[in-house]
């Protein structure tokens, strides 16, 4: 039993392309074939191997209730299995002389073993061991990203695959009244010193923009240190050098715009370098939401103007 924690919730694409990575590590790259599905959808199939396996994919949109997962695992099931017998023809076509011996629902999580007698029972159903396609026995199987743990583990130290959504910060997470709030405080008292003319309303709307990055940047950064450890190691160690550089050198140059926007510029461009296979999103908002945090702790500040 793997001590990984796997994601639950997937979109039905991102879920595809991902066990297709799954998959093909699993049973190596050159032995795999997508099944494409724009013209005339898919046959009931993801894609083959050719050690004799056939896959279908389905990410459950129910995520917490276990039942209703299972509920859309088993009519998925019942679909696809179908189709097998269906479109016998054309998958004859597609394999070539291959043979196969199991039917795989792939899916994010596999908890309820009753799913597991349906799909064994609609194999049963459909005669599918009597398809030209198929061997005798031929069985279906339910499987999970737990049952690929050694390639999820390979794919999450590469950031390969798994999606990565921004959890943007809301004035929900500021509080009822963010004045008052030693932190808010800190970034106004700041914000002041950096825009001597700019009136109180909208240095609380430039403080709040500030805190709500920081808050955004913390979720990515958590989502990072979950899903990609090493991409967060990656992070951490690259903000601890910039933190230092900008405690030693990081006096301020032009007005605080121009400051705000030149450590933003070279933040941005250093962690592009240091984390080339994030999402430019992603990494933006690790920048943007750094300044905020510096904003927050002290080491970013502005000189009186």
């Amino acid at each position: 039993m793997s001590n990984l924690s796997f994601p639950r919730a997937w979109d039905g694409v991102e879920w595809q392309k991902f066990a297709l990575r799954l998959v093909s590590l699993k049973h190596g790259f050159g032995n795999v074939q997508p099944v494409p599905d724009q013209v005339d959808g898919d046959a009931g199939l993801e894609f083959f191997t050719t050690d004799g396996c056939l896959y279908q994919c389905y990410a459950p949109k129910e995520v917490v209730d276990v039942g209703k997962a299972a509920s859309g695992m088993k009519k998925k099931a019942t679909s696809d299995i179908q189709k097998l017998r269906k479109y016998e023809k054309k998958i004859l076509g597609m394999v070539g002389p291959l043979k196969f011996d199991r039917w795989i629902l792939l899916c994010p999580f596999f908890e309820d073993k009753d799913v597991l007698r349906h799909i064994q029972k609609k194999i049963s159903d459909e005669t599918i061991d009597q398809l030209g396609f198929c061997n005798t026995p031929f069985v279906g199987l339910g499987k999970s990203i737990e049952d690929f743990s050694d390639e999820y583990s390979q794919l999450r130290a590469k950031s390969k695959g798994l999606p990565l959504k921004l959890k943007l910060a809301t004035d929900k997470d500021l509080g009822a009244a963010p004045q008052g709030n030693e932190l808010f405080d800190r970034v106004m008292e700041k914000l002041r010193r950096g825009y001597p003319d700019a009136t109180e309303d909208a240095l609380t709307k430039k403080a709040k923009h500030w805190i709500l990055s920081s808050i955004t940047k913390q979720n990515a950064a958590e989502d990072l240190q979950k899903d990609f450890p090493d991409q967060w190691e990656t992070w951490f160690t690259t903000i601890s050098m910039e933190e230092q550089r900008l405690a030693l050198m990081g006096d301020q140059s032009g007005t605080a715009t121009e400051f705000l926007n030149n450590e933003l510029k070279g933040l941005q461009g250093t962690l592009k370098e240091a984390l080339p296979d994030l999402p430019v999103t992603f990494r933006s908002a690790l920048a943007q939401g750094q300044l905020g945090t510096w904003l927050l702790d002290c080491p970013l500040d502005f000189l009186e103007q």
